[in-house]
């Protein structure tokens, strides 16, 4: 998105099964979440109104918040969702290499993966594997029952789509 390019000089955008946020520190709030909607806009071939209507900002005490939530998998689809706190450092670690991490984002960031740590290891959330994969193959099984008895086609590629079939198989499918 090169937001360097246009005066934000600390983010990093983490995408997840079911979201794309953009974490970012300017000193004005409006000017960067409108930086950051153009930019998404341009990428994605929405119009900025189009996207506006699917998006939210926060800002300050909420944002950082809610980092701390999405980092220790409270804000997910699934609670505990094992795999966010790695899409958080994957995505931390390329807006690194790629000198968009500054000392505002480098605190948040760290800040969250010990909230994370504290979290997953003194609450129940970290109990047990949970993941959007574990809890479809499931529902799967809820509806239609042994998944011996069934055939599927799996359509999709990357870690999500290949630990659905690792657990598909292990149903039995």
């Amino acid at each position: 998105i090169k937001l360097s390019s246009y005066g934000i000089e600390e983010a990093m955008v983490l995408s997840t099964c079911d979201r794309v946020e953009v974490q970012a520190v300017h000193e004005d709030e409006a000017i960067a979440s409108q930086i950051i909607l153009d930019r998404l806009s341009a990428y994605c071939g929405l119009s900025t109104e189009e996207l506006r209507k699917q998006t939210y900002t926060l800002n300050n005490e909420l944002a950082v918040d809610h980092v701390f939530r999405v980092a220790s998998a409270l804000d997910s689809l699934v609670i505990g969702e094992s795999h966010v706190l790695g899409q958080v450092k994957a995505a931390f670690r390329l807006a690194h290499d790629v000198n968009m991490v500054g000392p505002e984002l480098d605190s948040l960031i760290q800040a969250a993966f010990s909230v994370a740590k504290r979290v997953l290891s003194e609450t129940a959330v970290g109990e047990g594997p949970v993941s959007i994969a574990a809890v479809a193959v499931q529902l799967s099984e809820d509806l239609l029952g042994d998944l011996k008895q069934h055939t599927a086609l799996l359509i999709g590629s990357g870690e999500m789509g290949q630990l659905v079939g690792k657990y598909l198989l292990a149903a039995g499918l």
